[in-house]
C-alpha cells in the first residue's frame, strides 16, 4: 500500500548509474537526474516486494515531474538515494496518486 512520504534526501544525496540513466533516456525520454524535482513534491511510497531474495531494500515511489507522474525505484545505500528506476507511471499508479494526494 502506498503511503505519503516526505523525502529525506536533499539536493546531494542522489546516486545513480550514468549509463543506465543515458539509457532511460534514450528509451523514456527521462534522466535520473529528475528524481532530485520529483522528490522536493508530493510522494507516495511503498516498499517493492516484487524482488524476493534482493540484498536491499527497494521502495516505489510515485511523484510528480512538470504535470506527469512518474515512478521511480531507489534504494537507500550509504545514506544516499540510490535511483535504480524511473518511468512515467502507468495509468493504475496515475490514478492512485491523484486519488490519495487530492487536497
Amino acid at each position: 500500500m502506498y503511503r505519503a512520504w516526505v523525502s529525506p534526501y536533499g539536493d546531494d544525496d542522489f546516486e545513480w548509474d550514468r549509463e543506465k540513466s543515458l539509457a532511460t533516456f534514450a528509451d523514456r525520454d527521462l534522466v535520473f537526474e529528475a528524481a532530485r524535482i520529483v522528490f522536493l513534491g508530493l510522494l507516495l511510497r511503498r516498499q517493492d516486494t516484487r524482488r524476493r531474495g534482493s540484498r536491499e531494500t527497494r521502495f516505489m515511489v510515485l511523484g510528480e515531474l512538470y504535470g506527469r507522474v512518474i515512478m521511480i525505484i531507489y534504494t537507500s545505500r550509504d545514506g544516499k538515494c540510490r535511483v535504480i528506476s524511473l518511468r512515467p507511471a502507468n495509468a493504475l499508479e496515475s490514478q492512485i496518486y491523484y486519488e490519495r494526494t487530492a487536497i
